[in-house]
C-alpha cells in the first residue's frame, strides 16, 4: 500500500465490525466497539471531518464531573534552550564500518585461511569499535540524564509531569515554577533510562563474548541490548516486528472477539494484556493459564500504561513545538514506530515483500506518515485535561478494542469505516 492509499489509513487495523457481532450480544452488552479512524492527507479540514464523525477518545469515557484537574497546553509557545547540550544522535547506534567480504575470485579460488583469518579479525575489531562507542554513548547520556533530573527534581515532580504542566508561568502549589522540558530533553531522558536498564546484562555478554557479541545478540533479541548498541540487522528485526506478530495478534483478537460474544468478563485485562503485546510491551501473545492476570497485574498493565504516558508526552511536546513536519524522518519514523501506527506497518510489509530495507530516515515515507501521526495527534489531544484524573491520561493514547465503558456509539460513521 502507497501513496495516497497508504496515507489514508488508520493507525491501528484490527477492529472488530459490528457485523461479526449478534444483534443479541449487543443488546445485551451495552459495549460498543472503538473503530479505528480513517485518516486522510488530503486537508486539514478533512482530518477535522473525520475526527466528529469518530467515536470519542477513551479517556473521555472517565470524564469527572467538574473540571478539577490541571490543564495541558498542547499548543505552542516558547520553550526556551535545551537543558541538554548532546542532540539524539548519540542515543542511536554510531555506524558500523566493517571490511568489505573477501571474494574467491580475487584469490583465483578459495580464499587462503589466512587472509580468512585477518578478515574476521578485522571485522572482529570493527564490532569492537563499534560497541565501544556505544558504551561510551550511554555515560555520556547520563550526564546529560542528570542534568534533567536535577531540573525537573527543583519542582519535586515526575519528569512526566513536568511535561504536561510545564509551562513560563506555571506555578506549582508552593508557588515554584515548573520546569519546561523541550522534547529533545524528553526523548534524552526516556532514551538514557532504557539504555541504562539495558547496560548491566549486555555488558555481562560483551564481558565474556567480546567480538562474538554479535552472533549471541541475535539470538537471545534486543531484550538486553541498549539502543546505541544495536547493530544494522538488529535494528531491521525490530522494525519488522509490527509485521510479524500481526498474524498472532489477529488470531487472538478473533478469540478475545469469541469471548466477549459467549461471556463479556475480563474483557478488559485480556484486551490490555493484547495491546501490550502489540506494543512491545508485553513478551507473551496471549495469557497463560491460572497466572496470566497475575503477571498482567504485575507486568504488562504497568508496562502499558507507562508506554502510552511516554507517547503521550511525546505527542504533546511535538505539537507545542510546531508538529510532526518539523521533525526529522527518523524522529517521525520512531514516533510511528512506538505509537503502533497501521500506515507504517503497511509500508513496512510492502518493504518485505519487495525485499528491500527500511530505511528510517527516508523522506519519501516521513511525507506517507506525517498526515496520518497528525491526525492521530489530534485525536489523542482532543481531551478536557481538566475532567481527567492524571493516572487515566494514558486512555487517550490505549486504543481498546472493546472498552471498559461504554462511549457515545456513532452507528454511522462506526460500519462506514
Amino acid at each position: 500500500m502507497r501513496g495516497s492509499e497508504a496515507r489514508s489509513v488508520s493507525a491501528y487495523g484490527n477492529a472488530l465490525s459490528l457485523r461479526l457481532i449478534s444483534r443479541t450480544a449487543l443488546s445485551t452488552r451495552p459495549i460498543w466497539i472503538v473503530q479505528r479512524r480513517a485518516v486522510s492527507a488530503v486537508s486539514t479540514a478533512h482530518q477535522t471531518k473525520l475526527l466528529e464523525g469518530t467515536i470519542p477518545n477513551p479517556a473521555t469515557s472517565h470524564y469527572e464531573d467538574k473540571p478539577i484537574y490541571p490543564s495541558i497546553a498542547s499548543k505552542s509557545f516558547g520553550v526556551g534552550a535545551s537543558i541538554s547540550s548532546r542532540d539524539l544522535t548519540s542515543t542511536r547506534p554510531a555506524k558500523l564500518e566493517t571490511p568489505e567480504p573477501l571474494k574467491p575470485a580475487d584469490f583465483g579460488g578459495n580464499i587462503p585461511i589466512g587472509d580468512r583469518a585477518k578478515w574476521f579479525y578485522r571485522l572482529g575489531r570493527s564490532y569492537l569499535a563499534f560497541y565501544k562507542t556505544g558504551f561510551k554513548n550511554v555515560w555520556y547520556n547520563y550526564k546529560e540524564l542528570r542534568k534533567i533530573k536535577q531540573r525537573v527534581a527543583r519542582g519535586g515532580r515526575r519528569l512526566e509531569d513536568a511535561v504536561k504542566y510545564g509551562s513560563p508561568r506555571a506555578d506549582d502549589s508552593k508557588g515554584n515554577a515548573v520546569p519546561v522540558l523541550s522534547r529533545k530533553d524528553y526523548q534524552m531522558a526516556l532514551r538514557t533510562r532504557h539504555d541504562l536498564g539495558k547496560l548491566v546484562p549486555f555488558s555481562i555478554v560483551f564481558a565474556i563474548c567480546g567480538e562474538f557479541t554479535p552472533l549471541v545478540i541475535l539470538a537471545i533479541g534486543s531484550a538486553a541490548v541498549p539502543y546505541t548498541c544495536r547493530i544494522p540487522k538488529q535494528e531491521q528485526g525490530d522494525f519488522l516486528r509490527p509485521v510479524k506478530i500481526q498474524p498472532k495478534y489477529v488470531a487472538q483478537v478473533d478469540k478475545l472477539q469469541a469471548d466477549m460474544a459467549k461471556d463479556g468478563n475480563d474483557i478488559q485485562w485480556k484486551q490490555e494484556f493484547l495491546e501490550a503485546y502489540r506494543l512491545h510491551v508485553n513478551p507473551l501473545p496471549y495469557p497463560i493459564p491460572i497466572l496470566g492476570q497475575i503477571w498482567h497485574t504485575l507486568y504488562s498493565r504497568p508496562g502499558l500504561r507507562k508506554h502510552c504516558e511516554e507517547v503521550l508526552c511525546d505527542t504533546i511536546l511535538i505539537q507545542r513545538e510546531g508538529g510532526f513536519q518539523k521533525l526529522s524522518p527518523r524522529d517521525v519514523f520512531e514516533w510511528s514506530l512506538k505509537y503502533g501506527l497501521k500506515t507504517l506497518r503497511d509500508h513496512i510489509a510492502d518493504l518485505q515483500q519487495e525485499g528491500k530495507t527500511i530505511d528510517p530516515d527516508s523522506p519519501k515515507l516521513k511525507s506517507i506518515l506525517v498526515p496520518a501521526a497528525e491526525a492521530e495527534a489530534e485525536y489523542m489531544l482532543n481531551v478536557d485535561w481538566k475532567r481527567v484524573k492524571p493516572e487515566n491520561h494514558w486512555l487517550a493514547v490505549f486504543r481498546p478494542i472493546l472498552p471498559e465503558r461504554a462511549v457515545t456509539p456513532r452507528v454511522d460513521p462506526l460500519t462506514e469505516r
